[in-house]
């Protein structure tokens, strides 16, 4: 477990906040239950590591 929680913050420390994806406007992220998909390198890991950033 320790491993994956340093994976998590590595991954959210290399994070860039400087552009934010055109979904994360249209995301309400108070929803229960989100699905995010895409096609691999579209950015949705970027998009959740952002909103968790």
């Amino acid at each position: 477990m320790e491993e994956l929680m340093d994976l998590s913050n590595v991954l959210l420390d290399r994070t860039n906040l400087d552009f934010s994806h055109y979904l994360d406007q249209e995301i309400d992220w108070s929803d229960g239950l989100i699905g995010i998909k895409g096609a691999r390198g579209t950015g949705t890991t970027t998009l959740l590591l952002q909103y968790l950033k």
